[in-house]
């Protein structure tokens, strides 16, 4: 409670209320006064306060409620019952298509793999059909070869049965290329009858234990007819090979040696 200054003037004589009653709760001379009122606008606030935290709850509650199809919008025409089972049809047909889909991943994933068989049987058909054309085309050859052979060998039966034959070849002393000598034989006991020339080109001979159809040239002068071939196989000193490795070290011992 404040002191009151000297310059204050004493209560009334017998007065029981002065103004210094007011920050007393039990004055000791005097009657007990009542505390001082509020004022009227902060209780306004409070209460301002108060009703539009309860409108924000309603307003909340309200619309969790029309989200959760508890109650019916103002707005919407359409019963609740008429909304919950939509929703139910539409929930159903969800897990339906939810369904449908699963499905067409499963049966598009067997589709992949029966895909992926058929295409590695295609493949394995395709390889089997190439080795089988390979196998033909290898017959093929082989019989060509042996037709060949034997014609050739018929061709030179002929031949003989009409006196006509080659007589044993030379061959040259230096090879005309890699791998390949060439070879002169003479043609013999030719009928007068008989064309030199065609009887020479189509005269077959033996080299090496194989027959040459046809030589590579066809002559003829004082000495008889004669024919030349250019034979590329089984010529080993018209290839390129190694000779005997020597140890140079070890020939060196020898010839300090035999020094």
């Amino acid at each position: 409670m404040p002191i009151p200054s000297s310059q204050t003037p004493p209560p009334a004589y017998g007065s029981t209320v002065h103004e210094y009653h007011i920050y007393e709760h039990t004055p000791l001379n005097g009657t007990v006064t009542r505390k001082a009122a509020r004022p009227r606008r902060s209780i306004c606030a409070c209460l301002a306060r108060t009703v539009v935290l309860l409108t924000f709850i309603y307003l909340a509650a309200l619309l969790a409620a029309q989200n959760f199809s508890l109650i019916p919008l103002l707005t919407d025409d359409i019963p609740l019952e008429e909304k919950n089972a939509v929703r139910r049809e539409w929930r159903r047909e969800q897990q339906a298509h939810e369904h449908e889909v699963a499905k067409w991943n499963g049966e598009r994933a067997a589709h992949l793999r029966d895909m992926r068989a058929w295409q590695n049987e295609l493949e394995a058909l395709h390889r089997k059909r190439d080795q089988w054309m390979r196998d033909v085309e290898a017959e093929r050859t082989q019989w060509a070869a042996e037709h060949r052979e034997e014609e050739l060998h018929r061709k030179e039966i002929e031949r003989k049965r009409q006196g006509v034959h080659w007589s044993a070849a030379w061959g040259s002393n230096s090879c005309v290329a890699y791998g390949t000598r060439s070879y002169n034989a003479y043609l013999l006991d030719i009928p007068a009858e008989l064309n030199w020339y065609e009887v020479c080109a189509d005269m077959p001979n033996k080299f090496h234990g194989l027959w040459v159809d046809k030589p590579a040239t066809c002559q003829r002068d004082r000495n008889g007819v004669w024919a030349t071939w250019f034979v590329d196989f089984d010529e080993p000193q018209c290839v390129t090979y190694w000779d005997t490795l020597h140890d140079l070290v070890y020939s060196l011992i020898v010839k300090s040696d035999a020094c």
